[in-house]
């Protein structure tokens, strides 16, 4: 079930997301990131992805579908895109955001 169709289940606060993105792009990248700065060209790589979402699943609390990063590949649009798909009544196109614990 998707974060967005749970019911009871606030959005993730974006400032969060932003940090927690943040931390996990330069953990996974080894190098200086701001919110304009984008994966592939800092040299993101499927393994660099599967680390940063995995990261960020584990802090947030969800699984993030690695194909949210891949189709928004700046920082801040990639956050913004994990707020928007946990959202309540976000769309099935962006619903991409799923509870851990809801496998």
């Amino acid at each position: 079930m998707n974060i967005g169709e749970e019911p009871g289940r606030a959005s993730l606060d974006a400032v969060l997301v932003n940090e927690v993105a943040r931390k996990a792009w330069v953990e996974a990248l080894d190098t200086f990131v701001e919110d304009t700065s984008d994966f592939f060209e800092l040299g993101g790589d499927s393994m660099a992805a599967v680390s940063i979402v995995t990261e960020m699943g584990e802090l947030l609390g969800c699984e993030i579908d690695i194909a949210l990063l891949y189709s928004n590949s700046a920082l801040g649009d990639f956050a913004a895109a994990v707020t928007a798909a946990s959202a309540p009544g976000a769309t099935a196109a962006s619903a991409t955001v799923a509870s851990a614990d809801a496998h």
